[in-house]
């Protein structure tokens, strides 16, 4: 089964229009927390709309190149539909989904489409720099949260903005996803090729703490950041003044880098106990940077006072907590002996100002597995 990433643009209301006389459009372009307000009016134009589209595969340029990127690849599809923060994209990404399923079509077309989560806040096209500092953050922390692996997925960039179709190519350049496109004007396919794009990650890992800092930083204050590491990194970075940020292509390439790492941080101790115990440093590669795996492994010592992260039937315990999205790791053993010795022997109270003050961030490469 394939992945595909669609964008959904207005064309099914657009047709619709074409063949039916007016739709109020200008409504339909308004922000989605225009919604509840026009709800049973949005409702009946959406079962208007959907009774005039059943069975026509041309109803939109979505549900035409969905169909023949399914016969291209010969495989069963299951589609995720994105849509900007638009009534119009919301509405035609509703209208798709109940379309396809009343469509029996082999290979299977499984359409999927959550408005809780690919309604994507800040895709629009009134406010530039909303689209910059929200739209894309938002689509990226989406496609990296819903997806671990890239091999079984497909972009089809069709429908939705055009100018979003340039921060979409290069993700999925970077990532090795292939891309499917139709042209307006005809129903050819055509898919883009890979190009032979390969990132430097010298400056990421030269300044990963730098760069974690212009992310986690809400004021993104000049002068809290390395002035060297500014001018180097100048060309993935928006200065505005006194403050900056990371542009789009920053954004892009920076959480690319993100997704095959995993940072922590530990003193400097722990970080050569790491280093010294291969067992531990593997789950740490593997398994423990997963917070679905961490979660189902995590136990309670110690009186309650330790997290701990039991790999199960061995020896390996990594002791741990965690402050919003940052890790911290305080102790970690790989012989039972040593760790009850530590319990027994006043570890049942954690510094943990103590351990977050002397702690730096450490990064280590995700297991390809």
């Amino acid at each position: 089964m394939k992945n595909v990433i669609s964008t959904v643009g207005a064309s099914i209301i657009e047709n619709y229009r074409k063949n039916n006389g007016n739709t109020n459009l200008q409504m339909l372009k308004l922000s989605i927390d225009k919604w509840e307000n026009m709800e049973e009016e949005l409702k009946v134009l959406e079962n208007n709309i959907l009774k005039w589209a059943q069975g026509k595969k041309d109803a939109s340029a979505e549900i035409t190149s969905i169909i023949k990127i399914s016969e291209d690849l010969k495989e069963d599809l299951e589609v995720y539909l994105i849509s900007t923060y638009t009534i119009t994209s919301k509405i035609a990404s509703e209208i798709i989904l109940k379309w396809f399923e009343s469509y029996d079509h082999k290979p299977k077309i499984n359409v999927i489409f959550n408005d809780k989560n690919q309604v994507i806040k800040g895709l629009q096209v009134e406010d530039r720099k909303a689209f910059e500092k929200e739209g894309i953050p938002n689509i990226l922390n989406w496609f990296y949260k819903e997806f671990q692996y890239f091999g079984d997925m497909v972009f089809n960039l069709t429908g939705g903005y055009k100018g979003l179709i340039p921060f979409l190519t290069i993700l999925a350049q970077i990532n090795e996803i292939p891309i499917y496109y139709k042209f307006e004007e005809t129903e050819e396919l055509i898919k883009i090729p890979q190009a032979p794009l390969k990132i430097n990650n010298e400056i990421f890992e030269k300044y990963q703490s730098e760069f974690l800092k212009l992310e986690q930083f809400p004021t993104r204050k000049k002068d809290l950041l390395n002035r060297q590491f500014l001018q180097d990194a100048s060309s993935l970075i928006e200065d505005a003044g006194d403050i900056c940020d990371l542009n789009p292509m920053g954004k892009i390439f920076w959480d690319k880098y993100k997704f095959e790492k995993f940072f922590f941080y530990c003193p400097d101790e722990v970080w050569n106990d790491i280093n010294k115990m291969p067992d531990i440093k593997r789950i740490l590669e593997e398994k423990f940077y997963k917070s679905e795996i961490r979660k189902s492994k995590k136990e309670i010592k110690g009186k309650g006072k330790h997290i701990v992260y039991d790999d199960g039937n061995n020896n390996n315990r990594i002791f741990y907590f965690e402050i919003e999205d940052n890790i911290y790791i305080y102790k970690v053993f790989n012989k039972e002996i040593e760790e009850q010795k530590y319990l027994d022997s006043g570890g049942t109270y954690i510094d943990r100002e103590s351990i977050i003050k002397n702690s730096k961030i450490r990064v280590i490469n995700k297991s390809k597995i």
